[in-house]
C-alpha cells in the first residue's frame, strides 16, 4: 500500500468529484502540467510573501495527502476482509458445510459510512487546496515585474562567479600542463636515451586537447615500464658492447705507446 503522505511530487486525485465545486477544484489542480499539488512546486527562500503561501500550500497538501492515505487504507482493509471471507467459504465447501461460515466482515452500511466521512474531509481539503493555488497565481501576476527585477539584480554577481570559475579552471589547467611536462622531462632524463638530455621545460599555454588524465600519465611510470636505474649497467658504445668471437679469447698482445705492435713481438709471432 502506498502512502501519499510520504511521497514527493503531485498527488493522485483519481476519485470522481461529488459536486461541481469539487470538480472545478480538481480541474484547477490538474491544469497547466498538474504540478500544483506537488511539494516541489513552489521555491523556498526567494520572497517572504511567497514563502508564506508556500507554507500554507504544504500544510494543506499534507492534510489532503493524509485523507488519501486513510481512504486507501480503508479500501485495503475491506479487500482483506472480503478475501478472508472468500477463503473461509471455499474451505467450508471443501468440508461439505458452507452454511457454517459466519460473515464477520464490516457491514455494507458501515463501510459506506466510513468511506463517506473520509471523502467529505478529502473533498473539502481539495477545494481549499485549489484556493491556495489561485492565490499563488494571483500573487505571481501581481509581483512579476518586481520579482524579475530582483532576479536581474542577481545576474551580475552570478556572471562574475562564472568568470572567476573559468579563470581558476584555466589556471589549474596550465598548472597541470606544467606538471605533465616536468614529469615528462624527469622520465626522459632518467632514461638517458639519445634525446634524453633536454632543457628543462619553460612555461607555455596547454594545448586545447589537454586533460587532467593526460597530466597524471607522466607523473608515474606504468608498471610494465618501470626500471631500476641503480641496477642498470652504464651505457657503452656498440664497439665496446661487441661480444668476442670464437678464438678471440687469446692473450692480448701489448702494443707500444703509439698503439703499434713492436717488430720484436711481431717477429716472435712469425717464428
Amino acid at each position: 500500500m502506498s502512502n501519499e503522505q510520504t511521497k514527493t511530487g503531485p498527488l493522485k486525485l483519481q476519485l470522481s468529484p461529488p459536486n461541481m465545486e469539487a470538480a472545478r477544484a480538481v480541474q484547477k489542480l490538474r491544469g497547466s502540467g498538474s504540478h500544483s499539488t506537488s511539494d516541489l512546486w513552489l521555491p523556498e527562500g526567494l520572497w517572504p510573501e511567497l514563502d508564506e503561501l508556500r507554507s500554507e500550500h504544504l500544510r494543506v497538501r499534507s492534510q489532503v495527502a493524509a485523507e488519501l492515505t486513510a481512504l486507501e487504507a480503508l479500501d485495503q482493509r475491506f479487500r482483506e476482509e472480503d478475501k478472508q471471507h472468500e477463503h473461509k467459504l471455499c474451505q467450508a465447501h471443501r468440508d461439505g458445510d458452507p452454511a457454517s461460515v459466519e460473515d464477520r466482515r464490516t457491514p455494507s452500511e458501515q463501510r459506506e459510512g466510513e468511506r463517506e466521512a473520509i471523502e467529505e474531509r478529502l473533498w473539502a481539503g481539495v477545494i481549499v487546496f485549489a484556493e491556495i493555488v489561485d492565490q499563488v497565481v494571483a500573487l505571481s501576476r501581481e509581483r512579476e515585474d518586481s520579482w524579475l527585477a530582483d532576479l536581474r539584480s542577481q545576474l551580475g554577481p552570478a556572471r562574475e562567479k562564472r568568470a572567476e570559475a573559468q579563470r581558476l579552471l584555466e589556471e589549474a589547467k596550465a598548472e597541470e600542463w606544467a606538471l605533465h611536462r616536468r614529469g615528462q622531462w624527469v622520465q626522459i632524463t632518467a632514461d638517458d636515451g639519445p634525446l634524453g638530455r633536454q632543457p628543462a621545460p619553460t612555461p607555455e599555454p596547454p594545448p586545447k586537447q589537454f586533460s587532467a588524465e593526460v597530466a597524471s600519465s607522466m607523473l608515474e611510470r606504468p608498471w610494465h615500464k618501470r626500471r631500476k636505474h641503480d641496477e642498470e649497467e652504464p651505457m657503452t658504445s656498440w664497439q665496446h658492447s661487441r661480444q668476442p668471437a670464437d678464438g678471440d679469447d687469446l692473450e692480448p698482445v701489448d702494443g707500444d705507446e703509439t698503439g703499434q705492435i713492436s717488430e720484436l713481438v711481431e717477429s716472435e709471432a712469425i717464428v
